[in-house]
């Protein structure tokens, strides 16, 4: 299966990636690494998400990071539909 990202989660995850750089460099870098992995995952077991909410939305959590993915799983394809502090809006896909 191949992965595709909305534009919002593109956005999402860029911002992300900024805020851990103006921590630290290697902050960042960690978080992109953690991303990479729960990407890989998901493309290994698409369903290895939590079903969150009506809409089969599926809820990944980054390792080590405050972090989401949320995707859907559609034919062949995976969408990121956003990566979401999970503090911060932990009920926008329920």
């Amino acid at each position: 299966m191949r992965i595709e990202f909305l534009p919002i989660a593109e956005k999402e995850l860029e911002e992300a990636f900024e805020f851990y750089k103006a921590l630290t460099s290697d902050l960042a870098s960690t978080f992109m690494v953690e991303v990479s992995a729960a990407l890989s995952q998901i493309e290994m077991l698409p369903k290895s998400g939590v079903l969150v909410g009506k809409a089969k939305t599926r809820r990944f959590l980054i390792k080590n990071f405050p972090f989401a993915l949320f995707y859907r799983i559609d034919t062949d394809i995976i969408i990121i539909l956003s990566i979401g502090h999970v503090r911060r809006r932990p009920r926008k896909w329920s």
